[in-house]
């Protein structure tokens, strides 16, 4: 009675066929996983704008103006990932302000605005984000 020899370890094509699994498995979720990160920092961003707004409407219920002393009533912006600079302008002696978050880093590009009436605006984003005119009177979080 002969011996069958038992197989041990993978062959050259199993480990071939497993290897082109992971690259395409890669490939797919690099770029996917990117994405999702620029998509995580813009949204950081976008809070930064409504929260400062939201101070800003605090101060103005018991001051009647958005402004304090010569700026912004509310001078500590705050982008917890480095993200975007975040400026505010006053306008009509203090009743009207208007915020604005530039992107730097890997946001760079990225420019959104809002202001005491609420209006949200894009002013300005990346090559290949969004293909329409700008500003547009929404925030652009993902490519169109």
């Amino acid at each position: 009675m002969p011996r069958t020899r038992r197989q041990e370890g993978f062959t050259l094509i199993e480990l071939l066929l497993v290897m082109t699994i992971i690259g395409i498995l890669a490939a797919i979720a690099i770029p996917a996983w990117g994405s999702y990160t620029q998509r995580a920092r813009l949204a950081a961003g976008v809070a930064v704008l409504k929260e400062t707004k939201l101070r800003l409407e605090q101060f103005y219920a018991g001051n009647r103006s958005y402004a304090a002393g010569t700026g912004c009533a509310v001078a500590d912006f705050h982008d917890p990932e480095g993200q975007f600079n975040v400026s505010c302008a006053t306008a009509a002696a203090g009743q009207q302000f208007t915020l604005t978050a530039t992107g730097v880093n890997s946001s760079a590009g990225f420019v959104y605005t809002i202001n005491d009436a609420g209006i949200e605006a894009t002013a300005a984003v990346p090559a290949g984000w969004y293909s329409g005119a700008l500003p547009v009177n929404r925030f652009i979080v993902r490519k169109e």
